[in-house]
Order: C-alpha cells, then structure tokens, then sequence
C-alpha cells in the first residue's frame, strides 16, 4: 500500500515579512496631498509644506528616493520604510531664486507596483514691496474670468513668434493638455472653455508656457 504524504505550508503574513521579495507585492503607496501650492514668497526666502506619505498594502513600503526637477523645492526626507498603515511626513519647501513663477514636480521612487508617484509644486516668488520693482516681471497674459464656471479666456500679446503650451492639473495631480500651438506675433484671444467645462467645482493650476518661460496660475472653477 502507497502512502501519500501531504505537505502544507502556512505562511503567516506579518509586517516586515519578506518571502521572496512578496512585500513589494502587497505594499501600496498614498500621497496626500498630491499638489502643493506655495503661493507667493519673497526671493531668497523659504516657505514649507507638507505631504504626507502612507503604506496603504500590506508589508514593508520602502521609499528610496524623493527628487524634485527644480532645485527651489526640496523634499525632506528623502528615504524612509514604512509597515502597514504606517505613515510619513514629508516637509517640502521653497526657496525662489528669483522673481517669478515657478512649476515642479517631486518624483517619489518606491518599490511598491506603483513605483513612481508624482506630487505638483507651484510657486511664485516676489520682490519685497518698494524694493527694486522694476525687476518684478509683468505677466504677458491674462485669464478671465477667475473664479470661472464655464467660460474662460486667455489674452496673450507676443512680441515674437513663440510655441504656447497650456495644462490644467488637478489637487490629485491628474494633468491635461488644453493649447500646444505655435502662435505668431501681436496679440490673441485664446478659448479655453472646451478644457474646462466638464471639470468638477474646486481649485487647479495653470501651467502655462511660453517659449522658455513658465507660469502657474491658480484657477477656481464653480
């Protein structure tokens, strides 16, 4: 008579446990918020926010790197482990270098299945009030209404031939593309109504580059 043996194996799941790298499998990464905006800041100085960064899964979440692709924002920490449910706060600050508006994104490197995680920073830096004014840059565009409902307009007076590229991003940093045109020089009336009417009530950002240059502008839709 053949006797069959049964082998079972029970893996108990616990926080920390690694079986062949199965932790990354069952870790989920959060970011909340996943926008910051910094608003205006006086050149030179710093302001700080903060996101906060959480093992939503099961098992170890490790983050081995947070970079930013402008140096006047910074993240710290910038590596750290998490256990299940645990979170993180990361302090991100802003340091304008000059005056200007600013667009970023921090890039958070995990080794969960979403590896990568973006977080939006806008920023505009400013001269203190009566000195040197005249370095302030005046904006070459203007957006109306704002706060907006339906309809919105954006007045541009070129001095030169220059490509337009125009993105609204949303707090969870969701982007979409509403202008990537080529315009020629004197002055245009730009519709942007189409991109924006099926957006729920709330706050974006405007990112909005001209040539070279970028700016951010906070919209309010109603």
């Amino acid at each position: 008579m053949k006797i069959k043996l049964l082998f079972i194996v029970l893996i108990t799941s616990v926080p920390g446990f690694s079986q062949n790298g199965l932790e990354s499998i069952y870790s989920q990464i959060s970011v909340n918020p996943a926008a910051l905006d910094f608003d205006s800041t006086i050149v030179n100085q710093t302001i700080t926010l903060q996101t906060v960064v959480k093992n939503t899964g099961f098992g170890l979440l490790t983050v081995t790197d947070i970079t930013s692709n402008k140096p006047v924002f910074d993240a710290s920490p910038t590596t750290f482990t998490l256990i299940d449910n645990q979170e993180q706060i990361v302090e991100v600050t802003f340091t304008p270098d000059m005056a200007s508006s600013f667009y970023a994104t921090l890039s958070i490197l995990n080794d969960s299945p979403t590896s990568l995680v973006e977080v939006i920073c806008t920023g505009v830096g400013r001269w203190p009030l009566g000195v040197d004014l005249l370095k302030q840059e005046a904006k070459p565009f203007t957006i109306y209404p704002n706060p907006v409902s339906n309809r919105l307009l954006l007045t541009l007076n070129l001095s030169e031939e220059e490509y337009i590229a125009i993105d609204i991003c949303s707090p969870d940093g969701k982007r979409k593309q509403l202008i990537n045109t080529l315009y020629h020089i004197g002055s245009h009336q730009l519709d942007l109504s189409s991109g924006i009417q099926d957006l729920a009530s709330g706050i974006y950002l405007l990112q909005i580059r001209i040539g070279q240059k970028s700016y951010s502008e906070k919209l309010i839709k109603f």
